[in-house]
């Protein structure tokens, strides 16, 4: 059975300094990534990712591509997995004072997809200048 991999069910994004809205401390990010997940978690994902469209570093043209590859995916994803059952934040890594990765998994009925959201704080505020969302579960586990 040919395996679907969802790599760029989101198209990734990378950051360009000059753009983006900031976010202060990790109870921002907290909060903005508890509300994105609560809304994925309800099966309303580009309503979620909508609400990081401030916090990214991207064109508009961009962001407005990677919602509707969302859009036209979600079919397949509840046909492949199932419908959304929840989320569950998995972990948050910090290297040095300005990188950090948090991850999360949104729980479907036969399966879970990974999100992974990378930040960068250049001087005083935390922006987001990647994030994907795939099905590679395998990699969450170290050797």
């Amino acid at each position: 059975m040919k395996r679907i991999i969802f790599s760029f069910l989101l198209t990734v994004l990378f950051a360009s300094p000059s753009q983006g809205a900031g976010l202060k401390n990790q109870a921002e990010i907290d909060l903005l990534l508890f509300k994105v997940m609560a809304l994925a978690g309800e099966g309303k994902t580009a309503q979620g990712l909508e609400l990081i469209r401030p916090y990214v570093n991207v064109p508009e043209a961009e962001f407005n591509v990677a919602i509707a590859q969302l859009k036209q995916q979600q079919p397949e994803m509840t046909q492949r997995f199932g419908k959304t059952i929840g989320t569950e934040k998995i972990k948050s890594e910090v290297v040095g004072e300005s990188f950090m990765k948090i991850t999360f998994l949104q729980k479907f009925e036969e399966y879970a997809m990974k999100w992974e959201i990378f930040f960068y704080k250049a001087t005083d505020e935390w922006t987001i200048t990647k994030y994907t969302v795939n099905d590679q579960i395998s990699t969450l586990f170290t050797k």
